[in-house]
């Protein structure tokens, strides 16, 4: 499945997805874990953008 940031599939259905910008906001204000870490990489290497860790 490719990353996107409209929508992601499951087999029989469509859902809409928080944009990168809401992903990344949602995760400000704790310390992160290791896959808080994880999640904001993959972020940075999809999309290029900026995370705060």
């Amino acid at each position: 499945m490719a990353v996107s940031a409209r929508a992601a599939a499951h087999p029989g259905s469509h859902f809409p997805c928080l944009s990168p910008e809401q992903q990344v906001s949602f995760h400000e204000g704790y310390e992160p874990a290791d896959h808080d870490r994880h999640d904001m990489a993959r972020l940075r290497q999809a999309f290029g953008i900026a995370t705060h860790f």
